[in-house]
This record gives C-alpha cells, sequence and structure tokens, in this order.
C-alpha cells in the first residue's frame, strides 16, 4: 500500500501528539484507537479501490468486484466521518471543552461533531486558531457533503459503484436480460413450492445464465451512485475521493499541527 508524503507526515504528527503532547487518557485513545486506527482502514480502501478499478479496466463489473468496490467505498466514507468525531473527541476531552463529558450521554455525543456551532464556538474559547480555521475555507460546507455520503450508508441505503454504462444500443438487451432472469426465477419459485425440486434448480441455472449475459454489457466507469427520494444521482468516484481525501488530509493536519506549535 503506497503511502503519498501528506500521509506519512499526518501518521508522524498524530504519533508525536499522542506519544508526547496528550496529557488526557480518553484524549489519547481517541486518536490512537480511534483516528489512527480508522486512517489506516480508510488507507487499505483506497488502496482496495484502486487496485480494482486498474485491474477492472472498462470491462463491466461482475458480482465479486462490484461487492468488494462497495465495501471499500462504504468502509471509506463511514471510517471518514469516524475519524472527524475521533478528532473532536480527542479535543474535547484534552481541551475541557464541556462539562461532565460522557461518552455514553447523547448530549455528550451530540456535542462532540468537530463542525457543531456549539462546539466551535466552545473551541473558539480555548483555541481561536483552530476553531476559525474549521470555520473558514468551506470546510463545515464539505462536512455537509461527507454527511451525505456517510448517513445513508449507517441508516438508509449504501453506496455503490455502477456495474456498467450502456450504450443506447445495449439498453434493451440489458433489460431483456433481466426480465428473463426474473421470469426464471418466479418459475424456480413455483417449481419449488409444488415440489419439483430438479425443474426449480434448471430455473435457476436459467436465472444465473441470464444475469451473466447482461453483466457482459455495457462498460465499467468509476461511477458512484446514491440512491435518493428524488431518484438516483451520479458522482465521478476518483474526483469525489480525490477532494474528499484531500480535505480530510488538510483537517486533519490542522487539528493536529495546534499541539505541535
Amino acid at each position: 500500500m503506497n503511502t503519498t508524503p501528506e500521509e506519512q507526515d499526518l501518521l508522524i504528527t498524530a504519533a508525536r501528539v499522542v506519544d508526547t503532547v496528550l496529557r488526557e487518557p480518553n484524549a489519547q485513545r481517541h486518536l490512537r484507537e480511534g483516528y489512527m486506527r480508522r486512517f489506516f482502514l480508510m488507507q487499505t480502501s483506497l488502496a482496495g479501490i484502486e487496485h480494482l478499478i486498474e485491474i477492472q479496466a472498462d470491462n463491466p463489473l461482475d458480482h465479486e468486484h462490484s461487492t468488494n468496490l462497495d465495501i471499500y467505498l462504504n468502509s471509506y466514507y463511514f471510517n471518514l466521518s469516524g475519524s472527524l468525531d475521533n478528532l473532536a473527541w480527542m479535543l474535547a476531552w484534552e481541551l475541557e471543552l464541556m462539562e461532565n463529558l460522557n461518552e455514553a450521554d447523547m448530549n455528550s455525543r451530540r456535542f462532540c461533531n468537530l463542525f457543531r456551532n456549539e462546539f466551535l464556538t466552545t473551541l473558539a474559547e480555548r483555541n481561536p486558531e483552530i476553531a476559525a480555521f474549521l470555520v473558514g475555507a468551506d470546510y463545515r460546507t464539505w462536512y455537509r457533503e461527507v454527511k451525505d455520503l456517510r448517513d445513508p450508508i449507517a441508516h438508509r441505503i449504501p453506496l455503490t459503484f455502477a456495474q456498467s454504462t450502456l450504450e443506447p444500443s445495449e439498453a434493451k438487451e440489458y433489460h431483456d436480460a433481466y426480465e428473463q432472469r426474473n421470469a426464471a426465477i418466479e418459475a424456480a419459485s413455483r417449481a419449488f413450492q409444488s415440489g419439483d425440486i430438479e425443474a426449480a434448480n434448471r430455473c435457476m441455472d436459467q436465472a444465473l445464465e441470464h444475469m451473466a449475459r447482461a453483466e457482459t454489457l455495457g462498460k465499467f466507469i468509476p461511477i458512484i451512485v446514491t440512491s435518493e427520494v428524488s431518484g438516483r444521482q451520479i458522482r465521478s468516484a476518483k474526483n469525489q475521493l480525490r477532494i474528499d481525501h484531500t480535505k480530510f488530509i488538510a483537517v486533519s493536519h490542522a487539528v493536529l499541527n495546534v499541539f505541535l506549535l
């Protein structure tokens, strides 16, 4: 797994802060066991996505590669959001931002949000520099966008990579293949209910054949698909991940470097 110079510098900074600066045990815990652990999970996710995209070329995704890409993608955004929360808890514990801070208390949990107004107001009283950074450069807007990706993972519908994009001439064949697959599955269900297991197995084999034919159509383009009430939305995976990881690194550096000034 390749580590960029920015990531390497960040890891060194985090290690220095947790080993030589932080005094509060819970602050140390959130940086070492929370943030740094999540950071390595995020690195693994990005490396996995990059590798699978590279070996896939423009061939349509099969089920295995599609599932693995989705695991890496959802893991990345889940841990990105969690890492930012770990930084908030670290600051809250070390700088004593909240009286009677308690990780089991819902008020404490709501408070420990790096971009929450109440958190930033209190942080500004203890460390105006980092609070000003978090408010500026549109990082709060970026955080809301990240939450738009993370929240569905945790509470509604996970993110996914589009398995393929179709030319107009392929769309009908793709639709027909899936209609035939669905019909074969229904036939298998009826056969199973009637006790004809052999016929049910034949129908399921046919369903798999139709599905395999559909998966050969189109070509793979790295696109993230989100499912929302308003419909499906698409984003360029490479652009989205690059922007989000770059901003994550910048926010992390800003928070951690304060302790080394």
